[in-house]
């Protein structure tokens, strides 16, 4: 994967797949919350920092290394190679998770979104949006929206089995990490107290 390309004015940052067409690591980055965050941690420790602290674990290696980043298909760049260059946004990013924006609405602004949605009537509607917020969990795509075709209102839907992949690639983002298995999201929510 080539470097990113950081957008001075917002600070975003664009990843793209070198091979035409991709072979699915953006999208495993993307899609599984923590792989972003250890490719990172595991560029840390090649370029001898610790993951956790930033601590150089390698006070031989001044710049670059035949241990880290230098190789010899890389001769020609030897001298403008230095692993401290990237040690700060290597750890930003081991200290994140990957998710996804949905219409263009980031993850607080979705929950916020879809909470000005619920019914007004319903505090289990509320309560069960909190919920999904508060561990982080995926918010559903849309709330309250009618479904003509059998006529019927659902609380929430998610309607993203059917958005493209690329598309889906393309509006990701970065978030602070909290250590929890996708898998935990759908038990937590299915065993929340509705009384």
């Amino acid at each position: 994967m080539p470097p990113s390309v950081l957008a001075p004015a917002t600070g975003v940052r664009s990843y793209w797949e070198a091979a035409e067409g991709g072979v699915g690591v953006l999208r495993r980055m993307v899609e599984e919350a923590d792989l972003f965050s250890a490719v990172a941690a595991a560029a840390l420790d090649r370029l001898h920092f610790d993951r956790g602290t930033g601590d150089d674990k390698n006070a031989t290696c001044t710049q670059a290394c035949y241990e880290c980043i230098l190789s010899y298909s890389n001769q020609q760049d030897h001298r403008l190679l230095d692993r401290h260059l990237v040690r700060d946004l290597l750890l930003e990013l081991a200290a994140s998770m990957a998710t996804k924006r949905h219409g263009g609405r980031d993850y607080e602004a979705r929950y916020q979104w879809l909470k000005n949605l619920t019914d007004s009537r319903s505090e289990l509607e509320r309560r069960f949006i909190e919920h999904l917020y508060k561990t982080r969990c995926d918010l559903p795509d849309e709330a309250q929206k009618a479904l003509t075709e059998v006529n019927t209102i659902p609380d929430f839907s998610i309607t993203r089995a059917s958005t493209p992949a690329s598309s889906a690639m393309g509006q990701s983002m970065m978030i602070p990490r909290k250590k929890r298995k996708v898998s935990q999201c759908a038990v937590s929510s299915a065993t929340m107290n509705t009384a």
